[in-house]
């Protein structure tokens, strides 16, 4: 599909970043602004309830330091949105975070050999979909170590510098073998040093522990990160499962932290000219799904909830502005999972006058006829990608889908 200016959607990461725009100032602003909420207004329902929020207490004498960290593989598209939200969160309350993407640094350095002429020694591009079990277990000591190895080393040499009490690692399925070289190298230049792990691999039942993880986060990490650092600072204590030498800190089974009032996510330490989408930013307007599928595993990750409408302008604003962001793609199991919010945050970018692009995946909704599909596709909706598995209603049902194939064939026509 194209915009206006006939450039498609696939090319967009071509483009040059564009700079932050003006800031408008006076009343205009604000009667636009006003104008905005007055129309969000009439699909919002506003804030869900049940929800608990995260508080944050800012405190400009705090010691602690901290590094995150997301080693390769993974999509090099976008900024790590997981990273940037918990910098986000520690650096609001105080906390000194520096954030590093390592993925993007290891993909550039692929990109950078081939440019010049000096090739990895390999057959296959190491951040292709298909490929990522060559960075799983020997596969990637035997092929790529000696290639990604100068970037962690530089890295360790820059944590060091920073001299942080605690590391935190996001953890994939295809990124253990790296993020577990740098801990250890960490370990052995800074003893004191403590390592919190969390991410999609935390979730996994097989998940078994290892004596170099200080801590693991299993569920959502801004709460247990804050009340970890909290602890060292003396100021909580926190109560754990305890697993060999390791703290499991696990998320109640109902909570559902509010996305509303989390800080924006935090981009200064990432490499923004580096990513496939360097006008580019991931987002979020809901975590968790409506839906209970058979054959997936989300809603065990963490309850569905909603974030509003207005939050997520907010931040799409403030990222424009301050990064010149104007490619959104949503993380979302479903951006529709609500279908009136959607609405509301699709009416407020057409009303704010911002000129967007995003995309992210959807779920078959009969509810989503022409008329709603063109107010998507004029907030700058480029694409929806439907999970629809399967075109036999019988085995649909056998999924608990709930969804038919005439709401399928409905939503794909328009």
């Amino acid at each position: 599909m194209a915009d206006k200016e006939g450039v498609a959607w696939y090319r967009l990461q071509q483009k040059e970043r564009q700079d932050p725009p003006t800031r408008e100032e006076g009343t205009y602003l604000e009667d636009r602004s006003t104008a905005t909420q007055k129309i969000m207004e009439k699909w919002s329902k506003g804030p869900q309830k049940g929800l608990k929020p995260v508080e944050i207490e800012y405190n400009t004498n705090r010691n602690t330091r901290l590094c995150l960290l997301m080693c390769p593989e993974w999509d090099p598209g976008f900024p790590h949105y997981g990273i940037a939200k918990l910098a986000g969160v520690t650096n609001t309350a105080g906390f000194a975070t520096k954030c590093f993407d390592l993925n993007v640094e290891a993909y550039a350095a692929y990109n950078d050999a081939k440019y010049k002429g000096e090739p990895w020694d390999i057959h296959y591009n190491p951040w292709d979909g298909p490929r990522d079990w060559h960075w799983i277990g020997e596969q990637y000591w035997n092929e790529l170590h000696t290639y990604v190895k100068p970037i962690l080393d530089k890295a360790v040499d820059q944590m060091v510098e920073f001299a942080p009490d605690f590391l935190g690692v996001s953890l994939y399925y295809c990124n253990e073998e790296p993020s577990d070289y740098i801990i250890r190298e960490i370990k052995k230049r800074l003893p004191d040093i403590k390592i919190i792990v969390g991410g999609p691999s935390t979730h996994y039942s097989y998940f078994k522990p290892k004596d170099i993880y200080d801590f693991v986060v299993n569920g959502e990490g801004e709460r247990p990160l804050l009340n970890i650092l909290m602890q060292h600072e003396g100021k909580l204590l926190i109560e754990g499962e305890k697993v060999g030498k390791t703290i499991v800190l696990r998320q109640e089974e109902n909570e559902r932290v509010s996305l509303n009032d989390l800080p924006y996510p935090d981009y200064s330490n990432m490499p923004m000219d580096k990513y496939s989408f360097p006008n580019g930013a991931l987002l979020a307007i809901s975590r968790g799904c409506i839906a209970k599928c058979t054959f997936c595993e989300e809603t065990h990750y963490y309850k569905y909830r909603q974030r509003t409408s207005v939050s997520t302008l907010d931040e799409v604003i403030y990222m424009h502005k301050t990064y010149g962001t104007n490619v959104f793609y949503f993380v979302d199991s479903l951006v529709n999972g609500n279908l009136n919010e959607l609405r509301a945050f699709a009416e407020g970018v057409i009303a704010s006058g911002i000129k967007i692009h995003w995309s992210g995946y959807a779920r078959c909704d009969g509810r989503m006829d022409l008329e709603y599909m063109q107010v998507l596709r004029d907030s700058g909706c480029e694409a929806l990608n439907y999970g629809t598995e399967s075109g036999a209603q019988e085995v649909l049902d056998a999924m608990d889908k709930k969804v038919t194939i005439p709401e399928m064939e409905a939503n794909f026509s328009e």
